[in-house]
């Protein structure tokens, strides 16, 4: 049991202890001074390594100046359609509070898009602080990678799922180099998204047109519905035409005997001198008048 006992560090010769015939070791300041050089060595660099793996990736951009609804750092929007975004957006945040927020990138360099479009939004506080009700569409260009960040207040309108579909109808788009295009259509839907969630009517210029599918799908489905009326119109006609036909001939057949009455019998006889108010006063026409063709 004695051996279990830790060593009193009584000092002998200023290096060793001695313990019951045991000899313990002692460590000079020089070699815990080394070990401890050695831990803090080892934490810089895992401190080092840890801040290069935060600072990956493209540099956060800079909140801007002045509020605008499109940042447009890797040139994807035409000047007209980022005039009508800027327009849109700020009558949505006049009427809603809500705010939509395009922000396009060169590259992320590395860099998570999720953790880039979360810090990006909260860093630039997008929509209203009391509804959470913003909107972020980051697009990296040369990644070819976009994200539709949404504030709390509006997840239960424009949810993953109706997101995803906004992002798979710019992809398709977007492998047409269509990038301006898609972009406001985008926007216009997350806008009426966002009109739909504060319960206020979208302005009449974010009505969705339709599409070309959409105008061949009613083409062919008038088209169809027309034959169909048609068909079904000359058949009642016909069935119309033989009913009308076999109620003549059955008439005509003499199998009912319609009773016919000689209205001369009604007058008496006449010598055919007699005359009547129906008559008309005997004048003539001198031939005056005048005809035409058409």
């Amino acid at each position: 049991m004695d051996a279990m006992r830790p060593c009193p560090f009584s000092h002998t010769d200023g290096r060793r202890f001695i313990y019951k015939g045991k000899e313990c070791m002692h460590m000079n300041k020089e070699r815990q001074l080394r070990i401890l050089m050695t831990l803090l060595l080892v934490l810089a660099v895992l401190l080092t390594c840890g801040s290069l793996t935060a600072d990956a990736g493209a540099a956060m951009l800079p909140k801007p100046a002045q509020r605008a609804y499109v940042v447009d750092t890797a040139n994807m929007v035409s000047a007209e359609d980022a005039a009508q975004i800027n327009a849109i957006g700020a009558e949505l945040r006049d009427r809603t509070t809500a705010e939509i927020v395009v922000v396009t990138i060169p590259t992320l360099d590395g860099a998570d898009i999720d953790t880039y479009a979360n810090e990006l939004f909260r860093g630039w506080g997008i929509g209203n602080a009391q509804m959470d009700n913003g909107v972020l569409l980051l697009i990296a260009k040369e990644d070819r990678t976009f994200r539709i960040e949404v504030g709390y207040g509006l997840e239960g309108e424009i949810t993953d799922g109706r997101s995803g579909e906004l992002l798979d109808a710019m992809g398709e788009r977007f492998r047409t180099q269509d990038y301006s295009g898609a972009i406001l259509e985008a926007y216009q839907k997350l806008a009426v998204h966002a009109y739909h969630a504060a319960e206020t009517e979208p302005p009449a210029s974010l009505d969705e047109p339709l599409g070309l599918f959409a105008y061949v799908f009613l083409g062919i489905f008038g088209l169809c519905v027309c034959i169909v009326f048609f068909y079904y119109g000359l058949v009642l006609l016909s069935f119309l035409w033989t009913m009308l036909r076999d109620l003549l001939c059955f008439l005509s057949s003499g199998v009912i005997d319609l009773p016919v009455w000689d209205i001369s019998s009604l007058h008496g006889s006449s010598d055919g001198s007699s005359s009547s108010d129906s008559d008309y006063g005997g004048g003539s026409s001198g031939g005056g008048g005048s005809s035409g063709r058409w």
